[in-house]
């Protein structure tokens, strides 16, 4: 027989690995899924915020807009025709210029802001106190019949002279 050529014996191959197996893949998805439940909750965090910076803007510009009603009537002003508290009704506005100031300033500010409400009182110096107040939370189910400042509610102060 042939001797130059060597017998080969039926050795198994070494095989190699190819691809993934499975638990690699599922804690793949683990890690990628944990990812993406933060992002989510990144996501939620910062449209609360933006929310809460959104309402905040709102209530510096209404305050402005009645301190510059105030300063076009401020005779009306000093007199205490612009003195409003958190529970005064301004729904028929009145037929003066700082009644309808009033109204259609709290009824752009209940429209603007969260269950908002305020307050506006002038002394006889021109000194001027704006509050505004509104619901913080956003996801709270039921309104609040509170009229005051207290609880979850924010409130903005801005004091300026007339």
């Amino acid at each position: 027989m042939n001797r130059g050529r060597q017998s080969r014996r039926a050795t198994p191959e070494r095989r190699t690995q190819r691809g993934l197996t499975l638990i690699e893949v599922l804690v793949a998805v683990l890690v990628i899924a944990i990812g993406l439940l933060g992002y989510a909750g990144l996501q939620a965090t910062s449209l609360r915020y933006n929310h809460g910076a959104y309402t905040s803007t709102q209530a510096t510009t209404l305050a402005v807009d009645i301190a510059d009603r105030m300063r076009a009537n401020p005779n009306a002003a000093r007199d205490g025709a612009y003195d409003l508290g958190f529970d005064d009704d301004t729904s028929s506005g009145g037929g003066t210029v700082a009644a309808n100031d009033l109204h259609d300033w709290r009824t752009t500010l209940t429209d603007l802001l969260p269950e908002g409400t305020s307050a506006v009182d002038v002394d006889n110096d021109g000194n001027a106190r704006i509050d505004i107040c509104w619901l913080a939370d956003r996801s709270m189910d039921a309104p609040s019949l509170e009229t005051d400042c207290s609880g979850d509610r924010k409130v903005f102060t801005y004091r300026t002279r007339i």
